[in-house]
């Protein structure tokens, strides 16, 4: 194997991948630093632990281990289908290692870049594209169950008629039934969105890449689609579990139904700030707010949320990056 230093020159007994792991390292774990220091250098931690309800907390924690084990089963789903890696412990790496490039990054599209780091079969194109799939199946109940949030929260704000309403969800369940068939047709992974892609001048290069499209088949995709859902559930559920510890009210409705419009709205707003600052905590806070609980609930279950499903998994991937290049 061909061998470079540090600078990409030929002579120390580093491979390519080497020397892109050690940056890796270094841009990854300054980035989530300055991350951290922008985003709470000046927060008020003992302001959320006082009005902390312990016991749901506690709930909302442990669920963070369910959220990351869907993750995991989806990440391994595609992993060994798409990309032909089966060994458990890169898997598992390779997750890790995705969410500490993501943390920090607009859109999270580090994410992209830092799973392939932890495979030496695949480039890191194949497994972007990769995660472009497991990243479009969340999507895809993000906007159904948040765009099916959002008509019953217009009809609940501005009291619209009740056939606007009606005929809003209709057409929303035709055009999310039509396009969920499509996502577990395997005949349009292996042909039309290969073929598509395969058109379009800027990634013509990665045709061979593309490949990887022809290996879903339906079992698979329905697989995928199930562990979605269960990830997108967890998840709101957490963040009601959160509202609740905050609030003392015990109206899961309103805390879920808020949970789902702020995933919604800050998947559709351009993630064009550093890590996405303040977009989370600002919707959260606004939708709390309108269902009659305080703001400050609404942007400590945000910041929670952001702690133990981003950020303890992300100092996670650090370290295990970091190991690696040991």
């Amino acid at each position: 194997m061909k061998t470079f230093n540090l600078n990409g020159e030929a002579g120390i007994n580093l491979s390519k991948k080497d020397v892109l792991i050690f940056w890796a390292r270094i841009i990854i774990a300054a980035g989530l630093l300055v991350y951290l220091i922008v985003k709470f250098g000046s927060f008020q931690f003992s302001e959320v632990l006082d009005n902390l309800n312990y016991y749901i907390f506690t709930i909302a924690a442990m669920l963070s281990v369910f959220n990351i084990y869907l993750q995991f089963l989806k990440w391994k789903l595609l992993s060994n289908v798409c990309l032909k890696e089966t060994d458990n412990k890169e898997i598992f790496n390779s997750l890790f290692y995705g969410f500490a490039a993501g943390s920090f990054t607009p859109g999270r599209l580090g994410e992209y870049f830092g799973r392939g780091l932890a495979f030496k079969k695949n480039s890191l194109s194949t497994v972007a594209i990769t995660v472009m799939i497991d990243k479009l199946f969340n999507l895809f109940f993000i906007f159904l169950i948040g765009s099916l949030s959002m008509i019953f929260f217009i009809d609940f704000s501005l009291h619209v008629e009740a056939f606007v309403t009606l005929s809003l969800i209709l057409i929303l369940f035709l055009v999310f039934i039509f396009i969920g068939v499509l996502l577990v047709n395997e005949n349009l992974w292996s042909t039309l969105i290969y073929k598509a892609l395969s058109r379009i001048k800027s990634i013509r290069s990665l045709k061979e890449q593309l490949n990887i499209l022809k290996n879903l088949e339906r079992k698979s995709l329905l697989k995928l689609s199930i562990l979605s859902l269960m990830f997108y559930v967890c998840f709101i559920v957490q963040y009601g579990l959160l509202v609740s510890s905050f609030t003392g009210s015990m109206n899961f409705v309103f805390h879920l139904w808020a949970g789902s419009l702020t995933i919604f709205v800050k998947t559709i707003i351009p993630s064009i700030t550093f890590g996405e600052l303040g977009i989370r905590e600002a919707a959260s806070m606004y939708f709390v707010s309108e269902f009659g609980f305080t703001e400050q609930a609404g942007f400590n279950a945000a910041f929670l949320l952001f702690f133990i499903n981003i950020l303890i998994p992300s100092l996670i991937g650090i370290a295990l990056l970091f190991k690696r290049g040991r």
